[in-house]
């Protein structure tokens, strides 16, 4: 007789933690109208989920940049100069 042996995983807590966080995710998205399903789609689940940390990421940033401009100024030094007066080199002095 053949004896099979099963190996049980038992997920670890920051799997279920992981696993509890895409489901909140996944009805606040249906509740915005987002038709997505945890089981169903996980693919697309991930895909909301990355694609909202970018634009949360992104909020935070400019919030932050923001305010630091407001405060201090120098708002005229974060436009890049012409690509022309970059690169261009001249041996002609000055007068």
């Amino acid at each position: 007789m053949n004896s099979i042996m099963v190996k049980i995983s038992c997920d670890s807590p920051w799997d279920t933690t992981r696993d509890a966080s895409a489901q909140l995710n996944a009805w606040e998205a249906y509740e915005r109208g987002v038709d997505v399903h945890l089981l169903a789609e996980p693919k697309k689940l991930e895909l909301l989920q990355k694609e909202y940390e970018k634009e949360e990421e992104q909020f935070k940033l400019k919030g932050v940049q923001g305010n630091i401009l407001e405060k201090y100024g120098g708002e005229e030094h974060l436009e890049a100069p012409p690509e022309t007066l970059l690169l261009e080199q001249t041996n002609e002095r000055l007068r």
